[in-house]
Parts: C-alpha cells; structure tokens; sequence
C-alpha cells in the first residue's frame, strides 16, 4: 500500500521587508523553520526561591530550506536567497547571473526577502516566516545523483497562523541537475574560465558562508535589518586519483597558484548552471577505495583574482521572473 506526504514547501517573494506576501510558489523541497524564542528570567526576585515571572527578549525563525533533488527552475529561489536579485538578461531562455561582491562598491545585489510557509500536514502545523533570507548556502552533487541544494534561513517576524495564505500548485514540468550532466573545468584565468575539463569527477561540495546576516535592534522583538559581511566560500572535489589533475592539484598546495574553476550543470542551451570562482588549493588528502575508485579530496577557498573577479552562479532557465 503506497502513501502521499502532504507536507509542503511554499513562498513569496517580498518587494517591502516587513511585509509579508501571500505565498505563490510551491517547491519541491523540505523545510525544518521553525519559531526560536528567547526567554527571559529575571533575577532581581530577592526573597524568592523560585522565579516569578518571565519576558521575551526577541522572536525569529530560524532553519532550512532543502531542495534534496534540484531543478533549474527553482534554483534560483535558495540563490537569491543567499546572494540577492539580480536582473535577468532577456529570454526565453532567460539567464540569471548571481554575483559574488568583490569590493564595498562592487558586484552586491539588492537583498531579496521571502515569506516562507511550511505545513507539516496540510494546515495541522503551519510556520510562517517573513523576511527571510539565507545565511549559508550549500550546493552538492555525487555521481549517480542530482544536485542538493540546502540554504540556512533567518528572518524576521515568524507566526503559526491557522492555515496557509494560498495553496499554489506544484510544477511537475520542471528539469532536474543531474550530476550525470554536470561537467568541472579547471583554468588559470577568470577569462579562461570554463574551458578545460576535468574528467573523473566523482564528488563536489559549493558553499558560501558568512554572507547575510541579521540585525536586531532595540524597539523590536524580530530582527529588523540585514547586512552583508566578508564571506568565505569553498569548493571541495572529490575526484578519482588517476585523473591527471588530481596530482597536479596536490602539487598546488606548495604553490600559490590560483585556479578558475567551474561546476556546469547542463541538459542543452534552455538549461543551465554554472558555479563559477577564483580558488586557491587549501588542503588535500586521499581517501580509502570507494566503490572501486581511489580518490583524492581537493579543497579550494575562494578568492579573487587581481582584477577583483570573485564568482557568480549563472542559471538558464524558462523563468522570467521570480
């Protein structure tokens, strides 16, 4: 006897923070946010061996968004998330360049706030969460599998109302990113970049840290502003140890050699991702035989090169618009 979840993922995308949309989007993808409270005990109660009463200190939501199997049609939401809106070029197809700032004054894109809501059985449990953004961002693939995408979430005020504020259906004519069609180019410069490839890989880990951040300030119980800071973002592959770039990789780390790397995902010109960075090889190590491959794990930490270039994720996609 087979079953259906009913649990659903949906959201909204915010043109005023502070004000939350109805949601319109439903996506495939599991959430875990959930309302984090901050109580106060007071402890001026002199003569008392117990406290007496209680206040809250600040509201916010906080977990995950997981796209456990990625499309390139919604992507773009866990992207826009973490780095911001960009403009897309005109289409169809339309690309979406998410840039990575390089300098104070150059590459951030404007903020873009989400209302998430989340049901765990229709309207039996429901969290709603406004203002929403990602404050890490991990991308993932392993051979034989699709892409993962996972966004850590903040936000600002967070309720669980009765029911959900529309019930949008889910797209089923969407494109998965499929490691099968994913292709990593390794070059030595940002104008080279995506040019050489790299075979045998079996393994690669994207992840943008320390980005976004929320401000809370006094007059309100939720976070009430956002900022940007230094971000850190590593790349790690995992490639079979036979490959002749896994030994040239491993000779890097003694060197201050940087490298314009690559992770396309691509079914033909309508579908498309490219993650692309400015590494430095941080550490390597090779790994026990797995599934008859001997391996090596490269890990790479993100710069940018002497022109400013950092990176930026370019997705093709049908979607005009967020």
């Amino acid at each position: 006897m087979s079953s259906k979840a009913t649990r659903q993922v949906l959201v909204g995308k915010q043109t005023v923070a502070g004000t939350g949309v109805n949601v319109d989007v439903a996506l495939h993808a599991t959430s875990s946010v959930q309302p984090m409270v901050d109580k106060i005990h007071p402890e001026e109660d002199i003569g008392s061996f117990a406290p007496s009463r209680h206040y809250i200190g600040s509201i916010r939501p906080q977990g995950q968004l997981v796209l456990p199997d990625a499309v390139y049609e919604e992507i773009l939401i866990p992207l826009s998330m973490a780095l911001g809106e960009p403009t897309p070029s005109a289409g169809p197809p339309y690309t979406w360049t998410f840039t990575l700032a390089n300098t104070t004054a150059s590459g951030l894109l404007a903020f873009c706030l989400w209302t998430l809501e989340y049901t765990a059985d229709v309207n039996t449990y429901l969290v709603r969460a406004e203002d929403v953004f990602a404050k890490s961002l991990t991308i993932e693939g392993v051979a034989g599998k699709g892409w993962k995408v996972t966004a850590d979430l903040d936000g600002g005020e967070v309720t669980l109302p009765a029911a959900l504020s529309a019930t949008p259906a889910i797209d089923d004519t969407v494109t998965p990113i499929r490691m099968a069609e994913t292709l990593l180019y390794v070059d030595t410069t940002w104008a080279g970049i995506g040019v050489t490839n790299v075979e045998e890989l079996i393994q690669f880990t994207w992840k943008l840290e320390e980005y976004q951040h929320a401000k809370q300030f006094a007059g309100s119980l939720y976070p009430n502003g956002r900022g940007n800071g230094r971000y850190k973002m590593t790349l790690e592959l995992i490639l079979e140890v036979s490959a002749p770039e896994a030994q040239t990789f491993a000779d890097a780390i003694l060197a201050t050699t940087q490298y314009a790397v690559q992770i396309k995902g691509l079914v033909d010109a309508n579908d498309s991702c490219k993650i692309n960075g400015m590494y430095m090889v941080e550490e390597v190590s090779t790994l026990d035989d797995r599934d008859g491959n001997n391996t090596i794990k490269i890990t790479l930490l993100g710069e940018k090169d002497a022109s400013d270039n950092t990176g930026a994720v370019v997705v093709v996609t049908d979607v005009a618009a967020l």
